[in-house]
């Protein structure tokens, strides 16, 4: 086998053993697994961290599209269908059930890997549909990175019921109630419907 085979073999590997096992799993029953030797993954991957990395790569910056920050700043469209677009693709696109839950057991042991994730996905979404809500509503706009800490966990709360949806999918193992394009968009809704007070509150603060 050709050596990018190989390590693509040992990735996709990785990415099937952790989200069964958590990341407590040993990189010796990998290799067992995938019918190699320890000694042959370890010259692709020199130590476990470095197939983490490899593995958060592959499930979330491979994955993440740019255009979809253009997305959520492209004002010729209503902010309600900018959302339920974003969400959508970012569902079907991010929120593997490998993805999921790898990132509940990355949780549970206290990784750092959960940390930069969730870090990329407030600075290159949140904040940008928190600012986006302001000028949706009328209010006095301000750049993303300044929005206030009640806007952005707002933005939390509808990402957060994104996750959860899957969550109860590939954690649970609950049969969804909904479509996916449907319950997007009932989260938006909620969304978008307390935004007025949410920013009624941000903006008495002084905001």
């Amino acid at each position: 086998m050709r050596a990018e085979e190989r390590e693509r073999q040992i990735v996709a590997g990785a990415i099937s053993f952790f989200a069964e096992r958590g990341f407590s799993g040993q990189t010796r029953e990998l290799a067992r697994e995938l019918g190699i030797t320890q000694p042959l993954l370890y010259r692709y991957f020199p130590s476990k961290q470095a197939l983490i990395e490899r593995v958060h790569q592959e499930l979330f910056v491979r994955r993440w599209d740019a255009a979809w920050e253009a997305l959520l700043a492209d004002r010729r469209l209503p902010l309600r269908e900018r959302l339920e677009r974003f969400y959508t693709a970012f569902c079907e696109r991010i929120f593997s059930r490998e993805w999921v839950r790898m990132f509940v057991y990355a949780g549970l042991g206290h990784l750092a890997y959960n940390a930069q994730v969730l870090e990329n996905i407030e600075r290159q979404a949140l904040r940008r549909v928190a600012a986006e809500l302001r000028a949706h509503l009328g209010a006095p706009e301000v750049a993303p990175e300044r929005v206030t800490d009640l806007e952005l966990e707002h933005a939390w709360q509808l990402h957060g019921a994104a996750f959860y949806w899957h969550v109860r999918r590939h954690v649970y193992g609950l049969a969804a109630r909904q479509p996916l394009p449907e319950a997007i968009a009932l989260m938006v809704e909620s969304y978008l419907a307390g935004g007025t007070a949410v920013m009624r509150r941000a903006l008495q603060a002084g905001a």
